[in-house]
């Protein structure tokens, strides 16, 4: 899967807020991993930015440790980096 593949805006939408490598994210929906649902609210780590910020690598806190590319209309950012 691509990062275009999974990013969709309207345009003339509001770009998404900018989170920084190493920022903590919670999810704002369920997410759809290979290795199951991650629920909403659960605590990541940004790893990697992309498209300027249109997804980004996560990887979550619990028992979904492995890395997931994930759109930015699905992350709130709580301003912490580690």
């Amino acid at each position: 899967m691509t990062v275009q593949s999974i990013v969709t805006r309207p345009t003339g939408a509001t770009p998404p807020r900018l989170f920084r490598e190493l920022e903590h994210v919670r999810l704002l929906r369920d997410f759809q991993s290979p290795a199951g649902v991650v629920p909403k609210g659960t605590l990541a780590t940004v790893l990697q930015v992309f498209a300027h910020g249109q997804a980004y690598q996560v990887e979550f806190e619990g028992p979904f440790e492995v890395p997931e590319t994930v759109p930015a209309s699905l992350l709130h950012g709580n301003g912490q980096a580690t």
